[in-house]
């Protein structure tokens, strides 16, 4: 009895563990590209698993926004806002009465910046987002995602 228990209890386990594993259909990388003296481009790419969409920053429902914030460092100066760059989907909610916006495949999320001197920096910051299924219409729950740039200003 008590190993028919123990065995039960660990199926469960490997099971719920198994299906955490695969609940995570959004890949994410992080890396800065230099334009010019004092000048980057932080590139925040999003490879997503078919048959999942990543909600866009302004998707139409404030809950499902995918929000990118910075931590402060007065040796980075951000230039104007942060540009997606993909193939954005529109579609109109009959049952919300709302257009949601979201990418399908990749996205890449670019934020201009400048260095208000040439020394080496980091950028940190968080990653907030909302994926869903469109095989069962099944959303994960809103997930953040840490990250931190190396600026090699020098």
């Amino acid at each position: 009895m008590k190993k028919s228990i123990l065995f039960f209890s660990l199926l469960i386990l490997i099971c719920a563990s198994a299906h955490t594993t695969l609940e995570n259909p959004v890949n994410w990388t992080f890396e800065a590209k230099k334009l010019g003296p004092k000048v980057y481009e932080l590139h925040i790419k999003a490879r997503i698993d078919p048959f999942w969409h990543l909600y866009a920053q302004d998707a139409g429902e404030k809950l499902m926004n995918t929000l990118i914030s910075f931590t402060p460092n007065p040796i980075i100066k951000p230039e104007g806002k942060i540009i997606e760059s993909g193939t954005l989907k529109k579609e109109n909610d009959q049952n919300l009465k709302l257009t949601l916006n979201y990418y399908y495949n990749q996205v890449d999320f670019v934020q201009k910046l400048n260095l208000r001197s040439p020394v080496n920096t980091t950028v940190k910051g968080m990653v907030t987002y909302v994926v869903c299924n469109d095989k069962d219409g099944k959303c994960l729950p809103t997930k953040k995602v840490p990250f931190s740039i190396l600026i090699a200003g020098k």
